[in-house]
């Protein structure tokens, strides 16, 4: 059984979505001075495919073969570019880091109940179905800055209330796993500031739709 610290678990976030076209013959997405680098992480927002391509909405892939205007992408860093088996199009979002995470809690998922007890339940016992899954919330403990671009832009959307985000999770890297899903900023503080302490602050992010977890 592979067993793993939780030290090296990342959030990251895009709130800047692009829209592409992707070639089947070339295996690359098309979108104009995009500015991505090798390895940056993305996450596919939207896709118009039929059947048959592998790419995956809120999967979170990686940029390789930097050109101007293109890219492909791997499940890996530096890993092999994927064989895009149709046309097609959609939007992404490059992920960045969240900086100076302290804590992450959640998602704290929970299915709603159904009663479906009827007059000739079996021994007077109430039924239940699962109803309608709440896909939860993810809590993230800072080590505060307002001057780190990544905790100002998560403070700046919650403000502008901004339609939902992409993030991917990133599990410690031994478990070699990432969730992706996209989520709204619903809450940020209280700021607290101890004498003998770092100044901390807490962000809450509401979850919506799927998680894709891959």
């Amino acid at each position: 059984m592979t067993k793993s610290a939780a030290y090296g678990a990342r959030l990251a976030f895009g709130d800047v979505n692009k829209a592409f076209t992707v070639a089947a013959a070339t295996n690359l997405l098309t979108i104009a001075t995009h500015g991505y680098s090798a390895s940056d992480p993305i996450l596919i927002k939207s896709a118009g495919f039929v059947s048959g391509t592998p790419l995956v909405v809120k999967k979170v892939y990686y940029a390789r073969d930097i050109l101007t205007n293109t890219f492909a992408l791997s499940l890996t860093p530096g890993g092999a570019a994927i064989d895009v088996t149709v046309d097609g199009s959609g939007s992404v979002t490059k992920l960045s880091d969240i900086a100076q995470i302290s804590s992450l809690s959640g998602p704290n998922m929970q299915a709603e109940t159904i009663d479906v007890t009827t007059h000739d339940s079996p021994s007077a016992i109430r039924e239940f179905v699962s109803g309608l899954i709440d896909a939860g919330e993810m809590t993230v403990g800072l080590v505060f800055d307002p001057n780190v671009v990544t905790q100002k832009a998560i403070f700046d959307d919650l403000v502008a209330r901004t339609q939902a985000m992409g993030f991917g999770f990133f599990f410690p890297t031994l478990l070699a796993v990432t969730w992706g899903f996209e989520g709204i900023v619903t809450g940020f503080g209280p700021i607290e500031a101890q004498p003998d302490g770092a100044v901390t602050a807490t962000c809450t992010i509401k979850l919506t739709g799927v998680i894709n977890v891959a």
